[in-house]
């Protein structure tokens, strides 16, 4: 299955990769935010979605992994704005297809505030958000012992992938929640 190139996410801020059925996105994903690492001083982080059922806890999940606080009177949304807008990060938002709506909703704000985010997402389905690439992904059904070479572009599926549940990247030592500068 071929993986996306790095120069991927050097136009778009955000990329979907999109498959019917099967598998294998998450695992891309991972993969994509590992060659990307380097790129986003202020790192690359997961937010997995399958667990979530309700839309409206879509921000809370982001900033529950980016650890983000809400600041009082304010919406979520726009902490998570403040938080953002000055750093360098891309977020790998996995499992949207449940929740489509809310996640563009999220991609479309946070995007249109923050201009050094990028946004990889999971789906079976695209965000239909302006300037989103849908990158359609072959389902995974298994790693091929002995894959063909691969271009030195290309990410290698058959890498060990990233703890999932952790930030590919911690910018900052563990310590309470961060609350975005006033």
């Amino acid at each position: 299955r071929p993986a996306p190139p790095r120069p991927a996410l050097a136009g778009p801020r955000v990329l979907t990769l999109t498959v019917s059925g099967g598998g294998g996105t998450t695992r891309l994903a991972l993969e994509v935010g590992a060659a990307l690492q380097p790129d986003y001083a202020d790192g690359v982080w997961l937010v997995e979605l399958a667990a979530l059922s309700d839309p409206e806890l879509v921000p809370q999940a982001v900033a529950t992994v980016l650890g983000v606080r809400g600041k009082p009177g304010q919406p979520l949304l726009a902490s998570l704005a403040d938080f953002l807008r000055p750093r360098r990060v891309l977020l790998l938002i996995d499992n949207c297809e449940h929740l489509i709506d809310a996640c563009a909703k999220l991609a479309r704000a946070l995007l249109a505030e923050c201009p050094h985010l990028h946004l990889v997402a999971t789906s079976r389905e695209a965000l239909r958000i302006p300037g989103e690439v849908d990158w359609p992904v072959s389902p995974l059904t298994a790693l091929d012992p002995d894959p063909p070479p691969r271009a030195p572009s290309a990410l290698a599926a058959s890498r060990p992938a990233p703890q999932a549940r952790a930030p590919l990247r911690q910018p900052a030592p563990p310590g309470p929640p961060r609350t975005p500068p006033p």
